[in-house]
């Protein structure tokens, strides 16, 4: 699985929206760094 950087940016600025619970993939980022 490879992540494009924009899809990344797009995940974390949603993040800092505020919209974690939508996100599945905010427990895989944790993991990855």
């Amino acid at each position: 699985m490879s992540i494009a950087p924009t899809d990344d940016m797009v995940h974390v600025t949603r993040w800092h929206w505020g919209s974690k619970e939508w996100s599945p993939f905010s427990a895989a980022e944790m993991e990855r760094r």
